[in-house]
């Protein structure tokens, strides 16, 4: 009998903490579907259906092979034109070019080349030509409604926005770490710790995670700084609700920044 109650316990705990996830993307800016509260929408009233899919996915994200996380975004990189990477006199590292990864996730809709409902596989009975019901490519985001969350819009210019896609152990910076006055990693980064594909950077309660098979290689990209399936950091900052940022931790005192620069 004891044994029933706490299986029935633990699957309350687990439905409980799935509707949690539901919600959290039900009420953020990343429901685009057509029955949802912003302004930004697609074809079809289901809101998981805009990133992933549970079968059929792109099995890479570009023809150079770069994963994607069950992706149902019809996108190649290499087809919308240039990207401009980030660029200035203190940055050692390099970056890809087109980036890579979960950055090129992001950008899929980011950069604005591609509709919302360009999709892989559609909900109902699925991918391929004998059923398309809305193949409409002209609804990029900072197109419709014109002006919505112009932020969202990042586009293919990304000089003026926080390098990604480069090799978090290859920057150097000075800073205050434990080669004060250096030009070096040590002086400006905190140490990236982990194992296997699982890299992250940890100060105190904030833990940021970085993208790559070993820790010579793990990178920088959106989804260090930023989680697209949570909203909570934006209510805790701003003690108003919503979502705008889908940051990690709220950066309350740079908190954020902070995790990685020594400064």
């Amino acid at each position: 009998m004891k044994k029933f109650i706490t299986l029935v316990a633990v699957g309350i705990g687990f439905l409980a903490f799935a509707s949690l996830a539901s919600a959290q993307i039900a009420s953020s800016l990343h429901n685009l579907s057509s029955g949802g509260p912003n302004g930004i929408k697609g074809a079809v009233d289901e809101i998981c259906v805009y990133c992933h899919t549970p079968h059929g996915g792109k099995k890479a994200i570009d023809p150079a092979g770069d994963w994607a996380p069950l992706w149902n975004r019809n996108y190649d990189p290499t087809t919308g034109g240039a990207f401009t990477v980030y660029n200035s006199y203190t940055v050692d590292a390099a970056r890809s070019n087109p980036p890579t990864g979960v950055s090129k996730a992001c950008l899929s809709c980011h950069d604005g080349t591609l509709g919302l409902n360009q999709l892989i596989n559609w909900p109902g009975r699925g991918s391929g030509a004998a059923f398309v019901p809305n193949p409409d490519s002209s609804n990029q985001i900072g197109t419709v409604p014109p002006g919505v969350n112009n932020m969202a819009l990042i586009g293919r210019d990304l000089s003026d926005d926080h390098p990604v896609s480069m090799n978090y152990a290859d920057a150097l910076s000075y800073g205050t770490g434990g080669a004060i006055g250096e030009d070096t990693h040590a002086a400006g980064f905190r140490a990236s710790a982990g194992s296997g594909n699982r890299w992250t950077v940890v100060n105190g309660t904030v833990t940021l995670p970085l993208y790559g098979s070993s820790q010579a290689t793990a990178k920088v990209e959106c989804g260090s700084c930023h989680d697209p399936h949570e909203a909570r950091s934006f209510a805790a900052q701003s003690g108003t609700g919503g979502s705008v940022m889908f940051l990690r931790a709220a950066n309350t005192a740079s908190a954020l920044c902070i995790t990685c620069h020594l400064k």
